[in-house]
């Protein structure tokens, strides 16, 4: 058994395979094919957004922390979360470098108070029970731990069909309250200029029409013309891509 797993697991795996604790017998519990590293300048906005979230949040978390990075996947920021060297991935799916297999949608193999923090990046929304996820990220964590989100909002169906939820702020304010933690921020991805940029890319090409391909492409020279002016359109948690939010557990 890997050695970082023995402090935190809570029950024996099915079995090990390719140094993956498998706790769930699935189709989705064969060994994934981790794509190519994707360079940052072709990122999306709101990835770029969630990116520079977590390197801001994990410089300020001390190195020797058991890191919990729930429904990991391809591990799109693997470079910020390897420099953990008790970094754990888990996922419901064996990608590359992931360390348990286990369906996120029931109780987690992890001993309760086991862990320092928990990276949860763009999964809750494909969780269709956001309280019971909540509940077992306080159950895991230690007293003060903290809780990293990043979600979508005002964006797009992904990866279907198991894309279920969005949340206002509202919403998860209340519902992080509830499973027990403290909010200490909650902020807007990108601003109004992104959302507007995004929705107009992922909407025009699905009309289909050349007139309409045409006049996204005055669109996009025009925002290329005004862009200093609209990069500084302030945030709003109302119109906004996604979320990212720090919350860590209330003391018991």
């Amino acid at each position: 058994m890997n050695e970082l797993l023995k402090p935190i697991l809570s029950r024996e795996p099915i079995r090990f395979e390719n140094g993956a604790a498998i706790f769930s017998e699935s189709e989705s519990s064969t060994i994934k094919e981790r794509k190519a590293p994707t360079d940052y300048g072709s990122w999306s906005r709101i990835r770029k957004s969630h990116y520079l979230f977590y390197k801001n949040q994990l410089a300020k978390i001390n190195k020797d922390s058991i890191f919990l990075d729930i429904g990991a996947g391809d591990r799109h920021f693997r470079e910020l979360f390897d420099q953990f060297p008790h970094y754990i991935a888990v996922d419901f799916a064996a990608y590359p470098d992931i360390s348990i297999v286990c369906d996120l949608t029931s109780s987690w193999p992890i001993r309760d108070w086991s862990v320092d923090t928990v990276i949860a990046s763009n999964v809750f929304e494909h969780l269709p029970d956001t309280a019971a996820a909540l509940s077992e990220s306080a159950r895991i964590l230690k007293p003060g731990g903290k809780l990293l989100i990043a979600v979508p909002f005002l964006l797009g169906v992904h990866q279907a069909p198991y894309d279920f939820v969005r949340h206002t702020h509202y919403s998860w304010k209340r519902l992080l309250e509830q499973a027990g933690f403290e909010i200490l921020e909650i902020n807007a991805s990108g601003n109004l200029y992104d959302l507007h940029a995004t929705m107009r890319d992922k909407t025009h090409p699905r009309m289909g029409m050349t007139a309409l391909k045409f006049s996204n492409r005055i669109l996009k020279f025009i925002e290329w013309l005004f862009s200093p002016f609209y990069m500084r359109t302030p945030k709003d948690l109302d119109l906004c891509l996604g979320y990212e939010i720090l919350a860590i557990k209330r003391p018991i």
